[in-house]
């Protein structure tokens, strides 16, 4: 049976995933203090799920790289975390890192400043999502997001936002 993790679960564990958190809550399988590392072997995971964590965290590329380890070659990653350009990522005190597009392709081979870590993935599919307010407006959002991103990024995220991102990765 494949190895699902949740990392920083929290109350809201994924279905069929082996919950790791900080607290000890219901649902929490492993409590560990993901800052300091995931108390699991090498090359042992199938799937990893991060949601609402990775703002939170310490050290993103610690953090990347640790899952990296635990997790088999081909493995995947899932990322959950407020878009940058969105005012609800600075309202939360505790977030501490912020995430655009192209935040984690310096994770993979192309990106021209790699060389400060070696945990290398694919990127998978991308997803930066609008999920309140107005439907019309939101589907717009979602549409102009995903189909230009860069596009988006540098010229409508100022007055069209998304609130979150969605990334999904394979080890390499």
């Amino acid at each position: 049976m494949p190895l699902r993790i949740d990392l920083a679960c929290g109350k809201k564990k994924e279905a069929d995933c082996l919950g790791l958190d900080r607290a000890r809550l219901p649902g929490v399988d492993i409590v560990c203090d993901l800052d300091r590392g995931i108390p699991l072997a090498d090359n042992c995971v199938d799937e990893a799920v991060c949601c609402w964590f990775y703002e939170h965290c310490q050290d993103v590329v610690k953090l990347t790289e640790e899952i990296h380890r635990v997790l088999k070659p081909g493995g995947r990653l899932v990322i959950k975390v407020p878009y940058y350009a969105h005012y609800q990522a600075f309202n939360d005190p505790t977030n501490k890192h912020f995430f655009a597009y192209d935040t984690f392709t310096y994770f993979t081979d192309g990106n021209e400043y790699n060389f400060y870590t070696t945990a290398r993935f694919e990127i998978v599919r991308r997803f930066l999502g609008c999920n309140s307010g107005f439907y019309p407006l939101r589907r717009l959002i979602n549409f102009l997001a995903n189909r230009w991103p860069r596009f988006y990024e540098e010229y409508l995220n100022k007055f069209l936002r998304a609130n979150s991102m969605r990334i999904e990765l394979r080890k390499k």
